[in-house]
This record gives C-alpha cells, structure tokens and sequence, in this order.
C-alpha cells in the first residue's frame, strides 16, 4: 500500500538492497518493537501501476514474532533508542506465516512456563497477557 513519510523517496540504503533497524508498532497502545525493513522491488509492469511508492513496497520483519499482525492495519515505523521519531508508515498488506500455519506450538517454542512466554513473544498492547489465561 501507499506510505506515508516526509518526502515519500525510499532511504538509499534501502534502494541499494541493504535492510534498516528500526522500531515499529502495528497497534496504537503497542510498545514499539525492534524490527529490521528492506524493500522489495516489484516487477516493471507492477512499477508502473505503483508509481506512487517508487515501485516497490517496505517489507518488515520484527525482532521477535508478533502476535495478530492483519492486513489493513497500520504499521508505524520510529527511529531512535526511544522512539521519538515517527518516520511514517503505511497499510499493512499481508502478515507472515503464525507459528499455527508453520505447525509449532507455543509450547515447543519456548516451554510451558508463563514467564519464558512472556519474555519470548512480544507483547501486542494492553491485553498481551491474555495469552496467558
């Protein structure tokens, strides 16, 4: 989808195929989570249908997995130790596979204690505990 930032030019070492640390949060209450962004480059017919973004969408892959990434939300990206620069953001257009569609368990990941759970999977707002009920 489109994104949204101050001069709407992908950062050159995006677009010379090298990644960016950034923070981001795809829920408004969300602490910001550590992610690494690239940019895939579409196809030539695609670019020109997706002029408005350069041609090519930022695909964004967090530290630790998140819990009901979904499309159509947005995900906010912020740089800085603290955050405090919004950078922009944008519709979120797919999500990766869950551990349910990869086939693993919570429980294979990180055992069945509520604390290793809790440090392991990053928390999604002010109700992340409810995985834990």
């Amino acid at each position: 989808g489109d994104r949204n930032n101050l001069n709407h030019d992908v950062p050159r070492p995006l677009r010379e195929g090298r990644s960016i640390k950034l923070l981001a949060r795809t829920r408004h209450l969300q602490p910001l989570a550590s992610c690494t962004i690239t940019w895939k480059q579409q196809q030539q017919q695609q670019q020109q249908q997706q002029h408005k973004n350069g041609g090519g969408k930022l695909v964004v892959k967090f530290d630790k997995p998140m819990r009901a990434v979904t499309p159509g939300q947005i995900c906010a990206l912020y740089a800085g130790s603290d955050g405090l620069i919004c950078l922009g953001g944008g519709p979120i257009e797919e999500s990766g596979a869950t551990l349910m569609d990869r086939g693993i368990g919570l429980d294979e990941v990180v055992g069945t204690s509520s604390s290793s759970l809790e440090e392991w999977l990053h928390p999604s707002g002010h109700n992340d505990l409810s995985l834990l009920r």
